[in-house]
């Protein structure tokens, strides 16, 4: 989390110390970073938390298409930018709505390895602790 909020912090000066209109080579160089940072627990998740690693890997597509855009200036990075951006915010809205309602009902509306993850008990979740890297089997 304190590398994406240093890639926010970048970006937010970057973009006040930039001119407005033109692209900027260095903002782009920070947007790649991002994305790249962005990959690590998007593709973690990608075993138990579908959904939400489904909108971490479009904000990892809109930062490279948007770097892509600050790096060469082409008109056709800009537009793929904004619809990988409209197509981010449909999701991000998908995923909070769900997430919301599983949380009011106090039940899962997922089904498969998502609901398996929600559905255990305490015991379940504690089978395979002692495997676990950091964990001793004698103190």
């Amino acid at each position: 989390m304190a590398l994406q909020a240093g890639g926010w912090f970048s970006i937010g000066l970057a973009t006040y110390t930039g001119r407005p209109g033109q692209a900027s080579p260095a903002l782009g160089l920070i947007l790649a970073g991002a994305a790249t940072v962005v990959l690590v627990p998007a593709v973690t998740a990608l075993l138990t938390k579908v959904l939400a690693a489904l909108v971490m890997l479009l904000t990892s597509l809109r930062y490279n298409l948007t770097a892509a855009y600050e790096l060469s200036s082409a008109a056709g990075w800009k537009d793929a930018a904004g619809i990988a951006g409209l197509v981010l915010a449909a999701a991000a809205l998908y995923a909070g709505l769900a997430f919301e309602l599983e949380d009011s009902r106090g039940a899962t509306l997922r089904t498969g390895t998502g609901r398996s993850v929600l559905a255990g008990n305490l015991a379940d979740e504690a089978a395979g602790v002692h495997h676990e890297a950091g964990v001793r089997r004698k103190l």
